[in-house]
């Protein structure tokens, strides 16, 4: 509001400005010429006079060609803004509309959209679809036998493709505590995400990028992460039990009080861990890449 209420008030600082300076030119146009006529003749004064003044009238014409421009340039970025921003409420509308899933998805749409476009908007819908996530899967009714699971839902697998597959630098997915349990997660970007007590049992994440995400306390029963890149990520007390996690890349992750039981690590890399941190009891570990090379893989 107060930047609705300073607008106009700019706009009258700069016109006034902007008058002041052309009424300033104006009377040099009328008294400068005067002082710098060549005084040896008549006719060569008023010619000296008439080159001044066309100098003078150039430049003012110059001056009011960039202010209009500017004052253009504004205007247009203003109309841009608003038309973001109602772009933007239109869409937070439909995906409050609690009776169809297809207004829903529409709205998260829209926002992917107004991500692409809009340099200010994209953190804002990054966290409002982060939101969207976690509320709609640790609903108490979206958890019921017979319901569909949360993450399977159109709306919602939506909202979770649009943050995995737009990834924004310095802007990071919080999808902490979600149920996300038997989503499609295939090759989407969750780099530096927060997934920590997120439940990801059953859900695909093959070629998934997950490097420097926050798994901490997550569970990953069965999770398909064949290939996935885990690069820098923190497991602390992650539960991997029978996951499949073949050819993976866990270079540096913190796996710290994490079981990888029954799990499938054949071809993965561990360069960097502290494989002595994590219980392994069952898992397969055929071609796993240790550093330093002679040491000898976890059991």
């Amino acid at each position: 509001m107060d930047k609705l209420k300073n607008g106009p008030a700019r706009y009258l600082a700069l016109l006034f400005a902007a008058l002041s300076v052309l009424g300033v030119l104006v009377l040099l146009i009328a008294v400068v010429p005067d002082w710098l006529a060549n005084e040896s003749t008549s006719k060569v004064r008023s010619e000296d006079e008439g080159r001044v003044r066309t100098a003078l009238l150039a430049s003012v014409a110059g001056l009011i060609a960039v202010f209009g421009a500017y004052v253009s340039h504004r205007s247009s970025r203003t109309a841009q803004k608003a038309l973001e921003t109602d772009r933007y409420t239109r869409a937070v509308e439909q995906l409050g509309n609690n009776d169809q899933e297809a207004v829903r998805l529409g709205g998260i749409y829209a926002l992917e959209q107004i991500m692409r476009e809009s340099i200010d908007l994209r953190g804002v819908v990054v966290e409002l679809l982060s939101a969207y996530v976690r509320s709609e899967t640790t609903k108490p009714e979206a958890n019921l036998p017979g319901q569909p699971l949360p993450a399977t839902r159109t709306d919602v697998a939506g909202a979770l493709k649009v943050l995995g597959r737009n990834p924004i630098p310095d802007v990071h997915v919080d999808l902490s505590g979600a149920n996300l349990s038997h989503a499609n997660l295939l090759e989407l970007h969750f780099e530096r995400a927060n997934l920590s007590d997120a439940d990801l049992s059953f859900a695909i994440l093959r070629r998934a990028r997950l490097d420097h995400a926050n798994l901490a306390n997550a569970q990953l029963i069965q999770t398909k992460l064949g290939y996935a890149s885990l690069r820098g990520t923190r497991c602390f007390k992650a539960t991997f039990a029978a996951a499949d996690l073949h050819g993976a890349d866990l270079t540096g992750a913190d796996v710290s009080e994490a079981a990888f039981t029954n799990a499938n690590l054949t071809s993965s890399v561990l360069v960097g861990v502290d494989v002595t941190a994590a219980h392994w009891n069952g898992a397969r570990l055929i071609g796993t890449i240790v550093d330093p090379p002679d040491r000898t893989a976890p059991s």
